[in-house]
């Protein structure tokens, strides 16, 4: 496969070749933020954790979950692993206490994690 040829890695097709694809899903994810309700902006978070583990899977990284991925990656595999932890960290949060509620700094702070991600694959301008 040429694309583990160039990268040393299996990379997905929408982070190589058909990244209009990943835009258009993650455009749907950002409306969601658009809404500013604590349910959608929930909703996208944890539609964007879904979104970035499967690329993970995909990609090769091995663990059961996105949580034993990142728990196996380093900065030398994914520069901005830390982040990723942390915005997977509020989906946990958002999935196990019932009563939280987000700020638009939490959001904001959590999808700009998710999103610097995709800027690396030059998904995201």
């Amino acid at each position: 496969d040429i694309r583990e040829t160039l990268l040393g890695m299996n990379v997905p097709a929408e982070l190589v070749t058909r990244k209009s694809k990943l835009r258009k899903k993650w455009k749907k994810i950002r409306e969601r933020i658009e809404v500013g309700t604590q349910e959608s902006w929930k909703i996208a978070i944890i539609e964007a954790d879904e979104v970035i583990d499967d690329l993970l899977d995909r990609m090769g990284y091995l663990g059961e979950n996105m949580g034993e991925r990142l728990a196996n990656m380093t900065s030398q595999q994914v520069e901005n692993v830390e982040e990723l932890k942390r915005a997977h960290e509020m989906k946990n949060r958002i999935i196990h206490e019932e009563n939280l509620e987000l700020t638009k700094e939490q959001v904001g702070e959590t999808m700009r994690h998710f999103e610097n991600f995709l800027h690396s694959f030059g998904v995201l301008n």
